[in-house]
């Protein structure tokens, strides 16, 4: 937790695959338990656009440099 503290915002990211739709209230509750303890925290949801996950968390981190 003291890493997180230390942070300037925790981003909480989950691709939008159908079959794991509890994916996004998982992220939602833990960026809202993390809020809760003092850090900034949220999560948003990416678009799979058909590519692989790995591929997409890559490309949203370069975007979000």
């Amino acid at each position: 937790m003291s890493l997180l503290h230390a942070a300037k915002r925790v981003r909480i990211v989950t691709v939008d695959e159908p079959a794991k739709l509890e994916a996004g209230k998982a992220a939602e509750r833990l960026a809202r338990h993390l809020t809760a303890h003092g850090v900034d925290a949220f999560y948003e949801t990416i678009e799979s656009k058909m590519s692989p996950i790995r591929e997409r968390l890559m490309a949203h981190a370069q975007e979000k440099r």
